[in-house]
C-alpha cells in the first residue's frame, strides 16, 4: 500500500500483496449494500488469471452522475448526506506515483474503473471495466465504448460496456438498464441520440404518467409505457418484442428472440430485457455476446437456413442487481414457468464466484416478457423485417442469374444481419485489410450512395463455419438494405454474389429492372464478414 502526501486523496494497492487484496476487498465490496454487484465487479479484478496487478483508490471525487442524484433529491433532505464518492483505477501493471506524470505509460496499463457511491446503501455508481475474467467462449462487448477519464492531471480512456447499480431512491432497474443502454449507444451513433443521468432519466420518464407512486422521486420503479416515454425524449423511437406472444412457432419462441437480441447487439444498438421474477418484473440491459466456433448445428432445422445466432451460446448482460457481464442464455420455457408462456432466461455457471448461487437464485423461473430496442430515429425498419427481405433479396438474385453465372447456393446457407452505419461500412472495406475483398468490388460499394444507416445481410455456407472463429469466414452473398425502407416496398441498395453487384438508385422506380443488370466484377470471390472495430 502507497501513499504520497503530495496526493493525499490518492492510494496505490499491488495485487499481489494480501493486505493490499483485503483492503480493497474490505473498502470496495465489504463496503456496498448490496453484494452481488460489488462482488462481480470484484470477480473480474481478482479472478484467476485477471490481468490487473494494481488498484489506485481516488476518495472524495465528485462524480457527475452521483451529483446530480444528489441535487436532486439528497440535498433537500433534513439530514446530512455525503456528496462525495470513491473512485477506484485498475491496472495491469503496479504503478508509482511518478508514473502520474507519464500518460502513455498509464494509458498503456489502465484497465478501467469503478465508482462507489457514500450515500446510504452504498451502491455501485458509474462503472467502466473491460471483462477480465476467463471464459471458454470468445466474448464480443459490441455495446462497448470509450470513456475519457481524468487521473491527477493524466487523461486516460476506460474501455467498456458502462455500468450502475440502482440506488432505490432516484434510479430504480429500469432507470439503471436504461441509462446503461443509451449511454452505451452513443459512442456509436450521432449527436441525435441523447444521454442522461439516472435522475434525468427518471424525471423524463414520469413526465406524462407518474405510475402507481403518483410522483418522480422518490420513485419505486418504471413501468413499460415509461421506459418507452424516456426513450423517446431522449430521441429514440423505440421498438418493443412480445417473444412470448408473437413467435412464429411456440416452440422456437426462445430462437426467435434469440435472433432477435443478436441481430440488434450485432448493431450495437443495446437491448434492454424485461424480464418477470416470482417476486415482480426486472430490466437487464444486454451489451455483447459470446461466440461458439465448435458449435455444430442439427442437420434438421425447423427453417430452411441457419442463423448466424446459433452460434452464440449467450448474452453478455449487465443486470443493477447483480453485476455486469453476466452471461445469460434463452431457453424454452421449463416446468417451473408453464401457465406463463414466453421464453426462460439462465445463467452460465462458468461465473465461477462465491456469489453465484445467490445470482442463480435470482434468476430462479425468471421469463422474458419483452424486448426493448432504443431504435435510432429515421430506422424504420426493424431487425427482423430487414433480416426477411435481406434473404429474399438474395435468393432472388441467385434465381435470377443462377444458369447464366453459374452462381452456386449452399446447401445449409447461414444468414447474419446487422445495422452499420454506412460510413463505417465503407471504411471497413479495404482489399488490404479485408481477406478475399477484389479491390473493383470495394471501389463499387466504396462509391454507391447509400443512406446513412443500412441493414446488411450476410450468407455464409455452414460448411465453412465448422470450427472457425468469426474472422476466419467468408461471405459469399450480400444485400444492402435503405434503413428507412419498409418490409413490402420493392427496392434495395445493393446485392452481391461473386463476380456480380446490382445496385438500385435512390431514383430507381423499377426493381425487376435494376435486379437484370448486374455490374460484372472480374476476378471476384468470397471475402471476410464485416467485423466491428
Amino acid at each position: 500500500m502507497k501513499s504520497d502526501p503530495a496526493f493525499p486523496h490518492l492510494l496505490i494497492l499491488d495485487l499481489q500483496d494480501h493486505e493490499d487484496r483485503q483492503h480493497l476487498i474490505s473498502r470496495y465490496g465489504q463496503a456496498a449494500a448490496n453484494v452481488l454487484p460489488a462482488a462481480a465487479v470484484l470477480g473480474e479484478v481478482l479472478a484467476p488469471g485477471s490481468p490487473c496487478g494494481c488498484v489506485v483508490v481516488e476518495s472524495d471525487y465528485i462524480d457527475r452522475n452521483s451529483n446530480t442524484a444528489y441535487a436532486r433529491l439528497y440535498a433537500r433532505a433534513f439530514r446530512d448526506y455525503p456528496r462525495r464518492t470513491t473512485r477506484f483505477h485498475f491496472f495491469r501493471k503496479l504503478i508509482a506515483f511518478g508514473d502520474l506524470f507519464h500518460q502513455k505509460r498509464l494509458q498503456a496499463s489502465y484497465l478501467g474503473f469503478s465508482v462507489l457511491s457514500p450515500l446510504e446503501p452504498r451502491t455501485v455508481a458509474r462503472t467502466v471495466l473491460a471483462p477480465l475474467g476467463a471464459t471458454p467462449h470468445t466474448n464480443d462487448v459490441l455495446c462497448a465504448g470509450e470513456y475519457t477519464v481524468d487521473l491527477a492531471g493524466a487523461q486516460l480512456r476506460a474501455t467498456g460496456a458502462p455500468f450502475i447499480e440502482q440506488d432505490g431512491r432516484v434510479a430504480a432497474c429500469a432507470t439503471a438498464a436504461l441509462w446503461m443502454a443509451t449511454l452505451a449507444m452513443s459512442r456509436h451513433f450521432d449527436d441525435e441520440l441523447r444521454t442522461a443521468s439516472t435522475t434525468e432519466i427518471t424525471d423524463l420518464a414520469t413526465r406524462y404518467t407518474l405510475g402507481t407512486s403518483g410522483r418522480p422521486v422518490p420513485n419505486p420503479g418504471l413501468n413499460l409505457e415509461q421506459m418507452l416515454w424516456a426513450l423517446k425524449e431522449l430521441g429514440y423511437d423505440p421498438v418493443v418484442y412480445y417473444p412470448g406472444d408473437h413467435a412464429r412457432q411456440p416452440a422456437r419462441a426462445h430462437e426467435d428472440a434469440k435472433e432477435i437480441t443478436y441481430s440488434y447487439v450485432e448493431s450495437r444498438l443495446a437491448p434492454v430485457l424485461v424480464v418477470e421474477l416470482p417476486g415482480g418484473l426486472h430490466a437487464v440491459t444486454v451489451v455483447g455476446h459470446t461466440y461458439d466456433a465448435a458449435f455444430t448445428p442439427s442437420a434438421h432445422s425447423a427453417l430452411p437456413y441457419y442463423s448466424a445466432a446459433q452460434w452464440c451460446p449467450h448474452f453478455l448482460v449487465n443486470d443493477d442487481q447483480n453485476g455486469p457481464y453476466l452471461r445469460m442464455a434463452f431457453t424454452r420455457s421449463s416446468a417451473a414457468t408453464k401457465g406463463r408462456p414466453g421464453v426462460s432466461i439462465s445463467l452460465d455457471e462458468v461465473k465461477d464466484n462465491a456469489y453465484f448461487a445467490r445470482t442463480s437464485s435470482f434468476y430462479k423461473d425468471a421469463v422474458l416478457r419483452a424486448i426493448i430496442i432504443p431504435m435510432p430515429r429515421r430506422v424504420y425498419l426493424r431487425a427482423d423485417e430487414a433480416a426477411e427481405k435481406g434473404r429474399l433479396l438474395i435468393l432472388r438474385a441467385y434465381l435470377e442469374h443462377k444458369h447464366q453465372f453459374s452462381l452456386v447456393f449452399p446447401k445449409r446457407p447461414v444468414y447474419r444481419t446487422y445495422l452499420v452505419s454506412s460510413n463505417v461500412w465503407k471504411e471497413y472495406l479495404r482489399p488490404s485489410a479485408v481477406p478475399g475483398l477484389s479491390r473493383e468490388l470495394a471501389k463499387r460499394f466504396r462509391g454507391k450512395l447509400l443512406s446513412r444507416l443500412v441493414w446488411v445481410t450476410e450468407l455464409c455456407d455452414l460448411e465453412d463455419k465448422a470450427g472457425k472463429k468469426p474472422e476466419e469466414l467468408r461471405v459469399r452473398a450480400l444485400a444492402l438494405v435503405d434503413s428507412t425502407s419498409g418490409p413490402s416496398i420493392r427496392e434495395f441498395l445493393a446485392i452481391w454474389w461473386p463476380g456480380l453487384f446490382i445496385p438500385m438508385a435512390p431514383q430507381d422506380q423499377d426493381f425487376d429492372a435494376a435486379l437484370l443488370h448486374p455490374v460484372l466484377l472480374p476476378y471476384d470471390q468470397p471475402f471476410r464478414p464485416f467485423i466491428p472495430a
